[in-house]
């Protein structure tokens, strides 16, 4: 049997707190976490257009009174206010336009309701679990359990489509979740992910949007949903770090190969090293990315100096002495 979602006074409550305070950023996650808890009621939208007419974000405002406008629940007196904002905030110019808003994260009121979506999936309240879990996602997109669970809901629906979409966020967010090789599986049997293959000169561990996967290159087709990343390689022995951005197509392959090099030196006397002007401190072996580059030492008391040009290949070490 089907449960009405919290009526989320709590998060209304939170939410006009945080216009007081004039935390706007945080104040529109609130709201959109509360309206999606409350899909039946228009008010938190027409707040939420208020919140970003404060904050100087007309475009979002008139998007949200446009929103609430349309909606045939919404109050006749609000409906015709939001249209007359509407036509004003059109035609005037936006205080902050040229400044980026961003959504401040809301992430307690976020894991509240995330327990409490978890409690009504328990009990097979579904339609409240979807609300409140939806909610959650809204309040703070970065955190993975409510993608995970509010899939697992959907597929307890047989709402396949959704599930889907749910697990492949899930993968997006956390590809080193503790059921990211689960879902991975899964979505890969069902063709919905793409691949990444990284390579390197020598073993790195293997990031993603910062995130680490707990592997190691070489990492191959490892299943991704479609989307942009950001994929670093760490070696700590050889002290190289490098990011590289790609693009995952689902049913493609993406493959990235770092190249580098070692360079290695007798440091006698000891002596700062330097490629291209960027200081890579004391030590004797260095990873170098391939390509020229200008290698410069200096002893600690001045007294020294050295400048070498090198042509570092992906994969070999060159020695140097000064």
């Amino acid at each position: 049997m089907a449960r009405a979602a919290d009526d989320g006074a709590w998060l209304e409550k939170a939410a006009e707190q945080a216009i007081i305070a004039g935390r706007y950023p945080r104040a529109v996650a609130l709201l959109r976490g509360l309206a999606a808890l409350k899909p039946r009621d228009p008010s938190p939208e027409y707040r939420l257009a208020e919140v970003f007419t404060l904050a100087g974000q007309y475009e979002d405002a008139i998007s949200e009174y446009k929103r609430f406008a349309a909606r045939p629940e919404a109050d006749p007196a609000r409906k015709a206010h939001a249209e007359s904002e509407v036509t004003r905030l059109a035609e005037a110019p936006a205080p902050f336009a040229e400044q980026l808003f961003k959504q401040a994260p809301a992430t307690p009121e976020s894991k509240r309701l995330f327990q409490e979506g978890k409690r009504d999936a328990q009990a097979k309240h579904y339609d409240a679990a979807i609300a409140e879990l939806q909610g959650a996602l809204l309040l703070d997109p970065d955190l993975p359990g409510p993608y995970r669970l509010l899939g697992a809901v959907y597929g307890k629906t047989g709402d396949r489509a959704q599930e889907q979409l749910c697990l492949a966020d899930y993968l997006r967010v956390r590809p080193d979740g503790k059921i990211a090789d689960t879902v991975r599986e899964r979505l890969k049997k069902q063709h919905l992910l793409g691949t990444l293959t990284a390579l390197a000169s020598w073993p790195c561990r293997v990031y993603i949007n910062g995130r680490d996967t707990g592997r190691s290159t070489p990492l191959e087709s490892f299943g991704l949903p479609a989307g942009k990343y950001m994929v670093g390689f760490e070696n700590e022995q050889y002290h190289i770090v490098r990011l590289m951005r790609v693009d995952i197509a689902v049913g493609k392959e993406t493959r990235k190969q770092f190249g580098f090099g070692l360079l290695i030196t007798k440091l006698d006397p000891w002596a700062r090293v330097r490629v291209d002007g960027k200081d890579i401190g004391l030590w004797d072996e260095a990873g170098i990315p391939e390509g020229k580059h200008t290698v410069a030492y200096e002893s600690h008391d001045g007294k020294k100096s050295k400048t070498v040009e090198l042509d570092i290949k992906g994969g070999t070490r060159s020695r140097l002495s000064w």
